[in-house]
């Protein structure tokens, strides 16, 4: 078989689009579609983020640490 895939090259973050939106959830939608994954991975991570924001008291992720990494993994189980 003679595969003919040609997949992009990884872009430099010079070439990269700055991101327009300014919520967390909009900025992941827009990178993983700007990366080409499907929407059922763009559902999921946004899914994943939103569950990570709520168990851990509405926090910004950036704010978060190893601890709170730790509570919500401990909150899954």
């Amino acid at each position: 078989m003679n595969s003919s895939k040609r997949y992009p090259k990884p872009c430099k973050p010079a070439d990269r689009l700055p991101l327009v939106s300014g919520r967390l959830p909009d900025q992941v939608r827009e990178h993983i579609r700007y990366k080409r994954y499907s929407i059922r991975s763009e559902a999921s991570y946004v899914q994943w983020i939103r569950r990570s924001i709520h168990c851990n008291d509405l926090r910004h992720p950036r704010d978060m640490g190893a601890a709170e990494v730790a509570a919500f993994l401990s909150c899954l189980a």
